[in-house]
């Protein structure tokens, strides 16, 4: 977990912490770039991918967080 933002996922890389999935991601395809990409090369093959990764944390995560907390009595 992630000590200043009490966050997971936390990828701790060189003594330094980096967290949120899209974040770590971006950051492993940029310091390890002489391996193959992540991400397309193509300007909207990248855009799509974007979306997708910002759907599921914003959309995805809060309905499932919602339904967890729902059946742990937590939610209002």
């Amino acid at each position: 977990m992630n000590p200043i933002h009490k966050k997971i996922p936390v990828l701790i890389h060189n003594g330094k912490s980096i967290c949120e999935s899209a974040i770590i991601v971006q950051y492993i395809d940029e310091v390890w770039n002489d391996k193959a990409s992540f991400m397309s090369s193509h300007p909207y093959e990248k855009a799509q991918a974007r979306f997708w990764v910002e759907y599921s944390d914003k959309k995805v995560y809060d309905t499932w967080k919602k339904m967890w907390l729902m059946r742990k009595g937590r939610w209002n």
